[in-house]
């Protein structure tokens, strides 16, 4: 048990540290678009990598005092947490089969070719940001299971700043896509699937 808790403990804290990071580069990624598209790919990931891992390790130096305050494992929240987070997964898994590595990498938007395709069946005819509403189920059942109030601060900041994100993100699905991005979020909901209609 002792070491089960070990595990989760560090997961927890992996999460923390890496989980703004992960916003960060979308951050970095969507607004610039026009810019990273000059720069080219490599550049790019190398510069923006390079600040999410400095996030990252600026982060898990501080670790320790934010992952005092916990609320102890309960079997409660485990098994809330783990239904949530079996649940992001599944999700999650249907998401990736209509993605490939590029796309999940943000190359589209900082490629000159711009060749790709907007998804609009599958997950994303249920809703428009799949892999956000997925990540979000996760996250929240990850935090539910280890029960550490940053975690819970962290998921609370994640929904404000989430909804910039994905405002960010359709300004460039705008730009790139046009009329056809105009007609499908006509018809598709933002963040919470519709499952009939």
């Amino acid at each position: 048990m002792d070491l089960l808790r070990a595990v989760a403990d560090g997961l927890a804290a992996l999460m923390l540290a890496t989980i703004p990071a992960a916003l960060l580069y979308w951050f970095l990624i969507h607004p610039f678009a026009a810019f990273w598209r000059q720069l080219g790919p490599w550049p790019t990931y190398t510069i923006v990598t390079a600040i999410c891992l400095a996030v990252v390790y600026a982060i898990w130096t501080v670790r320790e005092p934010l992952m005092r305050a916990h609320y102890g494992y309960h079997p409660a929240t485990i098994a809330i947490g783990g239904a949530l987070y079996l649940g992001g997964a599944i999700w999650d898994r249907r998401v990736l089969k209509k993605l490939t590595f590029p796309g999940l990498a943000g190359l589209p938007e900082i490629s000159m070719k711009r060749s790709s395709k907007l998804l609009t069946d599958g997950p994303y005819a249920l809703v428009r940001h799949p892999r956000y509403f997925g990540a979000l189920i996760g996250v929240t059942g990850f935090a539910v299971m280890v029960n550490y109030l940053w975690l819970y601060v962290m998921l609370a900041a994640c929904i404000p700043v989430g909804w910039l994100m994905v405002l960010l993100e359709e300004r460039e699905l705008r730009q790139r896509f046009g009329r056809e991005y105009e007609e499908y979020a006509a018809k598709v909901p933002r963040f919470l699937p519709r499952f009939s209609g």
